[in-house]
């Protein structure tokens, strides 16, 4: 599974159990993956709004209401990633129809769609864009997934992720031993064996009083690996 893909199931997931803001942190990294691959010789910003523009939301240079456009949500993908803050800085946008006075984003599941309002009223002019966040992020996804799938071979990054490792702690081991010219194999699962036994005496542990009786310190057993003269890993208690 490619990341896209792992990224665009873990926001749809997240939009069904309401954690929007959780899937809009994530929905607004995939024109950055998806742009370093399509645009690899332009900055961080122009890939990110040329994609955005050409694969999610087709620009508007003659628009005369104010629009999501790649520079809008680049602009949204800094301050909500970089400060926190769900909303736009438009005095950062090059875009005169876009400096909007009022950027909404709507955390629910009801307001799919986009809002736009531009009133001019004695050549004084209110510019306001909101968009809902789960609209957004299926439009994200939606464009996203689509580029990946008629461009797999252009990602190099295909299948290097891996969810969940089978034994994350005995390949990094192995892979260490291995560059000392070690050929050593472990047998079962490192990862799960120290795990469970980890768990296992942080149970156990006993409470021995300190000096405050306010206070309490908890002795933990603690375990080792260690490699048998048969290249098998035993996991054994340290006395």
């Amino acid at each position: 599974m490619n990341t896209i893909e792992i990224y665009v199931k873990d926001i749809q997931n997240a939009l069904k159990n309401h954690s929007y803001y959780c899937a809009l942190s994530l929905a607004l990294t995939l024109p950055d993956i998806c742009g370093m691959v399509e645009f690899p010789n332009k900055s961080v910003g122009e890939r990110y709004i040329s994609f955005y523009n050409k694969y999610i939301k087709k620009s508007e240079s003659n628009a005369q209401d104010p629009y999501s456009s790649g520079e809008v949500i680049y602009n949204l993908r800094n301050t909500y990633l970089h400060q926190g803050l769900p909303d736009i800085n438009s005095g950062k946008i090059k875009q005169e129809v876009n400096q909007v006075d009022k950027f909404v984003l709507f955390f629910d599941d009801k307001f799919r769609c986009e809002m736009t309002a531009s009133v001019i009223v004695e050549n004084v002019a209110f510019r306001m864009i909101g968009i809902g966040v789960v609209y957004l992020c299926e439009i994200i996804c939606n464009g996203s997934l689509l580029y990946y799938r008629n461009n797999k071979s252009k990602f190099e990054i295909e299948n290097n992720i891996d969810i969940v490792s089978q034994d994350p702690i005995g390949d990094v081991i192995v892979a260490k031993l291995s560059a000392t010219r070690l050929d050593v194999q472990f047998k079962g699962n490192l990862t799960q064996h120290l795990a469970k036994s980890l768990i296992k005496s942080a149970n156990k542990a006993i409470p021995t009083k300190t000096k405050s009786k306010a206070k309490k310190s908890y002795n933990f057993v603690i375990f080792s690996a260690r490699i048998s003269k048969k290249r098998n890993s035993k996991i054994k208690k340290d006395k």
